[in-house]
């Protein structure tokens, strides 16, 4: 295959691109298996087994346990006691988050020049190539965030929710670039193929970023956890009034002084 073994370190990034170098002879030759798999069948399965087989999606980085092993490391420790906070600003990024999408940009920068030159028909291997992007690598990484987040707070996960979603429409808004002209097709069996590429890239990477944000916000789910978080902070306050409030009471009640007086020395205060 055309993959390097790793993406994960800049070395690994310099001997992809040697080794696309050294393969840049064998392009035509690619090429025209390509376009005679296209014409044969459509290319479904040229297309499925260079996607499937991409090293993107079988790293070990990035299968079980990547998102759940990073966001508990020492790197983003502040950003998880920073989330939860009502009284502090919401966090920017999530740096998990944040270093996954900048490698899938490096990614898809790469092979959309393999791509281009290899396939006949770039856009249709690029959208699926996309598609699987958001729905396994993107989706797990967000759902184990969110799982943490909600353990936490509905706070939490609200504002988990809305960084994930400016930084994911930003993705989209980028990789747009990628976006290749419709296929033309040559007749044959081929045609089906043809007919499929007129949904563009854009619209693909439009439908991935709803369908990923659908199970969280479709119908009354977003608002309903709005609600609830709205309540918890509401009852966290009362509760710290109502504390108050009864302490107050009994200190009067029993003769002495509020503890927060300032004429109370450092020690009795509250």
């Amino acid at each position: 295959m055309l993959n390097s073994p790793t993406r994960d370190k800049p070395s690994a990034r310099l001997t992809a691109s040697s080794l696309r170098l050294a393969l840049l002879p064998l392009y035509p030759l690619l090429q025209h298996c390509a376009r005679v798999l296209l014409e044969f069948n459509g290319g479904a399965s040229c297309v499925q087994v260079y996607v499937n087989q991409h090293d993107f999606f079988i790293s070990r980085d990035r299968i079980g346990g990547g998102a759940q092993a990073s966001a508990g490391a020492q790197a983003d420790a502040d950003f998880w006691r920073t989330l939860p906070d009502p009284l502090r600003p919401a966090p920017r990024f999530e740096p998990t988050l944040k270093a996954l999408f900048d490698d899938i940009r490096a990614t898809v920068k790469d092979e959309a020049q393999i791509i281009q030159a290899v396939f006949p028909n770039p856009g249709v291997v690029m959208r699926v190539f996309l598609q699987r992007v958001f729905a396994q690598v993107v989706q797990q990484h967000l759902e184990a965030l969110l799982d943490r987040a909600s353990a936490t707070s509905t706070l939490a996960s609200l504002r988990l929710l809305h960084i994930a979603h400016r930084l994911m429409t930003a993705l989209a808004d980028d990789l747009k670039a990628f976006d290749f002209a419709p296929a033309v097709s040559t007749g044959g069996v081929g045609q089906a193929a043809a007919v499929s590429s007129d949904v563009t890239v854009a619209q693909t990477l439009d439908t991935c970023v709803d369908e990923t944000f659908a199970p969280y916000l479709e119908g009354r789910r977003y608002l309903d956890r709005e609600r609830k978080s709205l309540g918890e902070l509401y009852g966290g306050y009362l509760l710290r009034f109502t504390r108050y409030h009864v302490r107050s009471i009994a200190c009067q009640y029993e003769g002495w002084p509020l503890l927060t007086d300032p004429n109370l020395p450092p020690s009795r205060r509250r």
